[in-house]
């Protein structure tokens, strides 16, 4: 999740460029990107305040990022009905997340090469996102799945 907040104490009736940078607060890589602005403090709201955007541009400065899709790692069956197995490609263990489209957990175990299937009867039908880690946490892959009936 990340925040920044934008303050102006006084009335604003012309045309203002600001520029807010986002603190990302955590570890894990996001998949999904949800802006949410208030023309007053969200926290005490005031009749009648308005906001007009003439343009919203977002830039990502990443540093250090690796292609870190390991060959030979996948998810299957896609679709799935009940249990989705992970091939582990070199890798003896690792942690299964799966996240809805809002970037929700709604799942995560850890699986081996031997014990590698996770169970989705209890997940509603959808679209996820699914990402495999490491022990330390260094991401292994991640990829879409679709849950159906």
């Amino acid at each position: 999740m990340g925040a920044a907040i934008f303050e102006g104490n006084t009335t604003v009736s012309t045309w203002t460029q600001f520029t807010q940078p986002v603190q990302y607060l955590n570890q894990d890589i996001p998949t999904t990107l949800q802006i949410t602005m208030f023309a007053s403090d969200p926290t005490n709201p005031q009749d009648g305040s308005t906001v007009f955007f003439d343009e919203l541009d977002y830039e990502s400065l990443t540093v250090g990022i690796e292609d870190y899709n390991q060959a030979g790692v996948n998810a299957y069956p896609n679709p799935v009905i009940d249990d989705v197995g992970f091939n582990l490609g070199s890798n003896e263990l690792a942690t299964v997340n799966i996240y809805n489209i809002l970037g929700t957990s709604v799942l995560q175990e850890t699986i081996t090469r031997e014990q590698n299937s996770v169970s989705l009867r209890f997940i509603s039908n959808g679209t996820y996102i699914w990402q495999l880690t490491t022990r330390q946490g260094e991401p292994i892959k991640t990829g879409k799945l679709i849950k159906t009936n």
